[in-house]
């Protein structure tokens, strides 16, 4: 296959497979280029296309991922050498995201993750997920549908909080489908935790079933439906292969000034592009169309590759080179600068959603089913809200759909601005069309915040339903810090009473900061879980007139009670109600 492409016979030449020779660096090129673009069409052809042949002759729908981490999706050593080729015959992509390689405000470092050595945080937060989403959105087989195996090896100190967090960072990001890693069928066991039911020790699994069911109503919302993106980008293994030893320019320097930027993006491979068509302007290929393709640099690039790159550029499609042209380049294109790249599409229109003020962490997916836009909002931010407006480019009524919180409203935009108000891990789906039957949305208010006095009770994750009172407090505190309870694992009862006057209005209670997921019943009536911030209450009609008795359970995991080797490398969160509660009226 080598001496097919390069036209002679490359075995005494493969020295240059692994040592530089500045003398025949086109040469060089060509051989590495052949070798990997035999070895992983083989790899394609006599493992995942058999693989999926014998699935789709039984009946069965084939997924799976490799390995992907921080670049290794594009090499042999531990992974198939090329993401797309060694799952194109699936019928869902996949990738995983375990081990810690995902940590909230680690975007752009590299962190210490418990797998080995260090984590590149831009590959994990702005590759991983998109290599799975572009590969369900360009490949017919899949039909959009993109897995992600979520939550495995992160230890008991993953909370649900931060459990959401991952799940709203991979649908936001195009991935549809999920695999929840890893339920044991022993208690406890020491590999790969959480285990989520633990036997039924695990105190959040409450919780983490109310994540469940939302990721699932969440999944099929913004399935089956058209992603819009305005840039592609290339995904960047032949120019790896090609160029030499650490030359190339990997994709994270464009794909995280796009997404901090609100501009989306899909990675397309050679192959795809061998496929594509330009319409005005514009890159088409499968069902997607973007304003222009973006390539990583590489000292050197296949002549194959550059042959479709110019017939997409002489079509009339912007087809830039971040950050320079390569040695071998068969065409003067367009160099694009680091910090170009974002005023120049602005300045030509290529941005779908824009952002009013400073929010990189503002994450936005859009997508189209039946004519319908549909848009998926996720403030990635642990620590400040996104409070702001975007403008879209649909108009009229639309639905504003909390599938965690079960708030639904309506509300209408002339002119394509809308304001959002996002708490920390908050997230939110608008969806254009008919509203009827949704109350108008509505603002809240600030709140009277409370402090009641509350009697506490608490049951260990060896016994969830036995409480014993551990005494009366009048200020809430971490029942897992110094001084309390530091190795407790369990739930943590509240009672406690507060005292309210009827007057028809709506009323809300917000239980403030809270670690880490909390149910509320109010006079006997159950007023369901929250797993994430706002803790937030309708409690309307479940209020007397007068005094109102409140029930809290909080629940925290099993970090604190069971020690595993992951937990060590995660910030515990702190237990219980920990203040800023209050009473809101609308």
């Amino acid at each position: 296959m080598m001496e097919e492409k390069l036209g002679f016979d490359p075995t005494a030449h493969l020295n240059l497979l692994w040592y530089d020779d500045d003398a025949n660096g086109n040469d060089q090129a060509d051989l590495r280029f052949a070798y990997m673009d035999a070895i992983t069409r083989l790899y394609s052809e006599c493992f995942t296309k058999q693989l999926g042949d014998w699935c789709r002759a039984h009946g069965v729908l084939y997924t799976g991922h490799v390995i992907e981490d921080m670049g290794s999706h594009c090499h042999m050593f531990r992974s198939a050498g090329h993401y797309f080729r060694s799952t194109m015959w699936q019928d869902m992509s996949g990738v995983d995201v375990v081990l810690q390689q995902i940590m909230p405000g680690m975007e752009h470092y590299f962190h210490t993750a418990s797998a080995e050595g260090l984590a590149d945080g831009e590959f994990f937060h702005y590759v991983l997920a998109k290599l799975g989403a572009s590969m369900a959105h360009l490949n017919p087989l899949m039909k959009g549908r993109a897995m992600c195996e979520v939550f495995g090896a992160y230890g008991w100190g993953l909370d649900t909080p931060m459990m959401k967090y991952l799940a709203d960072g991979m649908l936001v990001r195009g991935i549809n489908h999920f695999v929840p890693h890893a339920f044991s069928t022993k208690f406890p066991d020491p590999e790969y935790p959480p285990h989520f039911s633990a036997e039924g020790h695990n105190p959040s699994y409450e919780g983490f079933s109310r994540l469940i069911s939302y990721l699932n109503r969440a999944s099929h919302l913004l399935y089956d439906a058209k992603h819009i993106a305005n840039a592609a980008v290339l995904y960047n293994a032949e120019g790896e292969w090609a160029s030499r030893t650490r030359e190339a320019m990997t994709m994270q320097p464009i794909v995280t000034r796009l997404y901090d930027a609100h501009i989306d993006y899909d990675i397309i491979p050679m192959d795809m592009l061998a496929n594509a068509r330009v319409e005005g302007g514009k890159l088409t290929l499968a069902a997607e169309t973007f304003d222009c393709l973006i390539l990583p640099h590489a000292d050197h690039l296949p002549r194959e590759l550059q042959e479709i790159l110019l017939r997409l550029h002489e079509a009339g499609l912007p087809v830039w080179f971040f950050g320079g042209l390569p040695e071998n380049a068969i065409f003067s294109g367009v160099e694009m600068s680091p910090d170009s790249l974002i005023p120049t599409m602005r300045q030509r229109g290529m941005t779908d959603v824009t952002v009013e003020g400073d929010f990189p962490c503002l994450r936005i997916y859009h997508a189209v089913r039946n004519g319908q836009d549909i848009y998926m909002f996720f403030n990635e931010n642990m620590s400040c809200a996104a409070e702001t407006v975007v403008h879209l480019p649909s108009r009229g009524v639309f639905a504003r759909v909390d599938l965690l919180g079960d708030g639904y409203t309506a509300d209408e935009t002339a002119d394509g601005r809308v304001s959002l108000s996002l708490a920390p891990n908050e997230s939110l789906i608008l969806i254009f069309g008919e509203c009827e039957g949704l109350a108008p949305t509505y603002t809240l208010p600030a709140g009277e915040e409370i402090s009641p006095a509350f009697r506490l009770s608490l049951a260990k994750h060896t016994a969830l339903d036995e409480y014993e009172e551990i005494g009366k407090f009048s200020e809430f505190f971490n029942v897992t810090g110094r001084g309390a309870y530091p190795h407790f694992s369990g739930k943590m009862k509240y009672e406690f009473a507060f005292n309210l006057k009827k007057d028809g209005g709506r009323v809300f209670l917000d239980l403030g900061r809270v670690g880490q997921n909390a149910t509320l019943s109010l006079n006997g009536k159950p007023l369901g879980i929250r797993i994430s911030a706002p803790y937030l209450f309708e409690i309307t009609d479940a209020l007397a007139d007068g005094e109102n008795l409140a029930e809290v359970v909080v629940a925290n995991t099993l970090a604190q009670g069971v020690t595993d080797y992951y937990s060590q490398l995660l910030p515990l969160a702190p237990s219980g109600l920990l203040g800023g509660m209050c009473l809101i009226h609308l």
